[in-house]
């Protein structure tokens, strides 16, 4: 494992920082709010959540750079029940969205095929957390098919969000949305034995970050468990010995 930072510290600094996003934003939106029901564009939580943003994302990046894992597919994704479960609170999360959706019949085609990846996404999701459980490698559609699902809810969510003046409304749920995607692109890299570990890291702290900041809107179950997910799924960086080497390191410990 090589690292600029431990990867606990990682995972850590993240969430802190996207805890402080959201009270920035639950901030911004307590006090910040004028007659018209505008934010204020020069009030200070205004650009302390800009900033802050802007600070943790280059952050992210610096200290990842220098991130390495093994290329053994059993080392970056060994059997793990926290895996499972972050797969398993995505998956009720996302099937809970499409069952309330099925009470208002899709309007268009768009829409349709938006419920249908809900549900291929979902079990996608549980095909991937019994995988995460016996530490094996999962069919690399399935996190295909998840980030597709992530850019067709993206593109749905837009077209509610482009009539709406306040950028700060969406940008983070928005974004939250793009990294999302990205994350399971790589996973499903990782999947054809063609991942990068520094590429998802750096695309699974950044999605943490955007989902908790994020919250504070309907989605906010949702949110919570796709930052769930993206935390509990990031590879390991550690090289399990095995064969001759490993039995020689078990009988050094006896």
């Amino acid at each position: 494992m090589k690292c600029a930072a431990k990867p606990g510290l990682l995972k850590f600094f993240t969430l802190s920082a996207g805890l402080l996003g959201l009270v920035l934003r639950i901030t911004l939106y307590a006090t910040a709010v004028d007659h018209k029901g505008l934010l204020q564009s020069g009030h200070w939580a205004n650009i302390a959540t800009w900033v802050l943003t802007g600070l943790v994302l280059v952050m992210i990046v610096a200290l990842t750079r220098s991130v390495r894992g093994s290329n053994d597919y059993r080392d970056a994704h060994p059997a793990s029940v926290g895996a499972a479960l972050g797969c398993l609170a995505l998956a009720a999360a996302i099937l809970v969205g499409a069952v309330k959706s099925l009470g208002n019949p899709p309007a268009d085609i768009a829409a349709l095929a938006g419920l249908v990846l809900s549900f291929l996404a979902a079990i996608s999701l549980l095909c991937i957390c019994a995988c995460r459980v016996a530490g094996s490698r999962a069919f690399f559609l399935f996190h295909a098919l998840i980030s597709v699902f992530f850019a067709v809810r993206m593109v749905g969510q837009y077209q509610q969000w482009s009539s709406d003046p306040q950028l700060l409304d969406y940008a983070f749920c928005l974004s939250a949305f793009v990294a999302l995607m990205l994350t399971a692109y790589h996973q499903a890299a990782f999947d054809a034995d063609m991942g990068n570990h520094r590429a998802l890291w750096t695309l699974s702290l950044i999605s943490l970050f955007l989902c908790i900041a994020a919250t504070r809107t309907r989605d906010d179950l949702w949110l919570l468990a796709a930052g769930f997910w993206a935390l509990t799924n990031m590879t390991s960086l550690q090289i399990r010995p095995r064969g001759r080497f490993a039995q020689d390191r078990r009988q050094e410990k006896a």
